[in-house]
């Protein structure tokens, strides 16, 4: 997958349902939201240097009012604006230092320590042997946690693990039987 399809598939699985929950219409990369006559508009700008292998944006926001557009300014009627036709405007940080900013504390915060903390055979066996540890996990990952127990031989934890599959199995069956009452 290219960098520019990668784009594409953030911007279309992440950033749009999380716009159009709050009412926002899309055109590609640039989000409006009607607020009377005026607009609120997110617009999100791919650098000229953006190739296959990279993707460079930033985050343009703007607030387009009817009562600016006397005069011959502003956008066509019936058409939603563009955020550079707009008087009031704001980048977020020159193209992605924000968001990798985040990513980074996301990575910092929740991704090296999850990856740490399954990183070896041992560690997994330690997640396996603390049950409250083990009680967080979702089912599809303790599954994993029980193949490398029976690969290691390691009878006492597939038990537990097995026991966890059960436990959410029987809840899954539960939650199904008290959706169809």
């Amino acid at each position: 997958m290219t960098a520019q399809e990668t784009f594409e598939a953030f911007v279309t699985d992440q950033i749009w349902p999380f716009l159009k929950e709050r009412e926002f219409k899309r055109s590609k990369g640039t989000f409006h939201r009607a607020v009377g006559d005026d607009w609120e508009i997110i617009n999100l700008q791919k650098s000229a240097y953006s190739d296959s292998d990279e993707v460079r944006f930033t985050i343009n926001l703007a607030v387009a009012y009817k009562s600016l557009t006397e005069g011959g300014r502003g956008w066509p009627k019936g058409k939603r604006p563009p955020a550079h036709q707009t008087g009031i405007r704001q980048r977020l940080g020159p193209d992605t230092e924000a968001l990798a900013d985040a990513v980074r504390m996301a990575l910092e915060r929740d991704a090296l320590p999850w990856l740490e903390e399954r990183s070896t055979t041992n560690a997994v066996f330690g997640l396996l042997a603390d049950r409250e540890r083990l009680d967080a996990e979702p089912a599809h990952l303790v599954t994993s946690y029980k193949r490398l127990a029976e690969a290691a031989g390691r009878d006492d934890l597939v038990a537990l693990a097995a026991e966890r599959i059960a436990a959410h199995d029987a809840w899954l069956r539960e939650s199904r039987a008290n959706k169809s009452q």
